[in-house]
């Protein structure tokens, strides 16, 4: 009888751990969201300019880490401070009031390129801004962070209209209880075609790649109240997309991060707008 009770036992286990794993199935506001599992993902706030001569050698970095670790990496170019002035035959200028104020927020570089990782304060940094040759180590000790939340972003964008509606749902894997919690949600254009100083001269037809060009939520972010297992929050946006856009080269990226002293971002996505 026992050995009966094992194989039937035996039997049970095996075709249980050959079934296809479903997705999870959540609610947020008494909708339900499928969702699928998340890696932790990091985010790059690189700061540059188009009068900046060695940001091409940053941009040169965050391609290859963009290339070594593919959608895991999800990069900002924040054109702002004192190299992001346009030139005289700039068609675009990428800098403005808000890139600025959203550079204020983290902190201004003391050089350029300079970047944010995770907004973190690494193990023998004074500032959370550093240097290039610090980018691959921070963003490889970050990839192996714990996850604690996930980020979905639902796009329904109006090519007429240029209307852009996006909902973020967050789905917290444990307890975020922090009263300091930001989201940020902006929209970011790549392949734009501008005029960059370069070591070898100004690069009349130099493509700049996932700039910052227009916000959904304020520069510092919205405020989250603090999130647990099960407290799901979804969140709602609007935004009329720019004439001068491509809005086949747009993507929003959106960030759940710290607001006080300490700045570190829990998770980061980002959709294309038009797919």
């Amino acid at each position: 009888m026992k050995n009966k009770l094992f194989i039937l036992f035996a039997v049970i286990l095996c075709f249980s751990a050959c079934q296809e794993i479903p997705p999870v199935i959540g609610v947020v506001d008494d909708e339900t969201i499928i969702t699928e599992d998340q890696e932790k993902n990091v985010l790059i706030e690189e700061y540059t300019g188009v009068q900046c001569v060695n940001c091409p050698e940053g941009a040169a970095v965050v391609s290859g880490l963009k290339a070594q670790y593919g959608k895991r990496v999800i990069p900002i170019a924040v054109h702002a401070g004192v190299f992001a002035s346009p030139f005289s035959q700039s068609i675009q200028e990428l800098q403005n009031s808000q890139t600025n104020a959203f550079m204020s927020f983290v902190g201004s570089p003391l050089f350029y390129p300079a970047a944010a990782i995770d907004r973190k304060l690494f193990d023998g940094q004074t500032t959370i801004i550093t240097g290039k040759d610090n980018w691959p180590a921070s963003v490889a000790q970050q990839l192996d962070e714990e996850l604690m939340v996930e980020i979905y972003i639902t796009v329904d964008y109006d090519a007429s209209s240029r209307a852009a509606d996006v909902s973020v749902d967050l789905v917290p894997l444990g307890s975020l209880n922090y009263d300091d919690l930001i989201l940020s949600v902006v929209l970011l254009e790549d392949g734009i075609t501008e005029p960059q100083v370069t070591p070898d001269g100004v690069d009349e037809n130099y493509v700049q790649e996932h700039v910052l060009r227009d916000f959904f939520t304020p520069t510092s972010g919205e405020s989250i109240d603090p999130l647990n297992l099960g407290g799901n929050v979804s969140k709602d946006y609007s935004l009329t997309v720019s004439d001068d856009f491509v809005a086949d080269n747009c993507q929003i990226v959106a960030f759940l991060s710290r607001g006080g002293a300490d700045k570190s971002v829990f998770q980061v996505n980002a959709k294309y707008l038009v797919e």
